[in-house]
C-alpha cells in the first residue's frame, strides 16, 4: 500500500504505521466520507486500503509469451516487417 498522495510506500519500518510521516494522511478508506460531511474527528475507517501498489512480474510473462513460435513472429514485427528507411 502507498499514500493518497504518492509520497510514501506502507513497507517495511512502515508497514504498521496508520497515518504516513509526509503527507499525514491515513492508508485506509474512510467509511463517512460520503455519509453528509461530517466533521473530521466523526470518520471511522475501514481496513480497505486507499491505494495499492499492485505486483507485476514482467520478466516471467514475457519468457512465457516468447516460448510460442506463432506469438514470437507477432511480438517481433517491429524489427522484421518495418521498412529500414532511417526513420522511426
Amino acid at each position: 500500500m502507498h499514500a493518497k498522495n504518492d509520497c510514501m510506500i506502507y513497507w517495511r519500518e512502515y508497514e504498521h504505521v496508520k497515518v504516513g510521516h509526509i503527507c499525514h494522511t491515513t492508508k485506509w478508506e474512510p467509511l463517512n466520507d460520503k455519509q453528509g460531511g461530517k466533521g473530521k474527528h466523526d470518520v471511522h475507517y475501514s481496513k480497505v486500503p486507499a491505494k495499492v501498489v499492485w505486483h507485476f512480474p514482467l520478466k516471467p510473462r514475457l519468457q512465457k509469451l516468447f516460448m510460442c513460435s506463432e506469438t514470437v513472429k507477432y511480438m517481433t514485427w517491429h524489427d522484421s516487417g518495418r521498412p529500414k528507411d532511417g526513420y522511426i
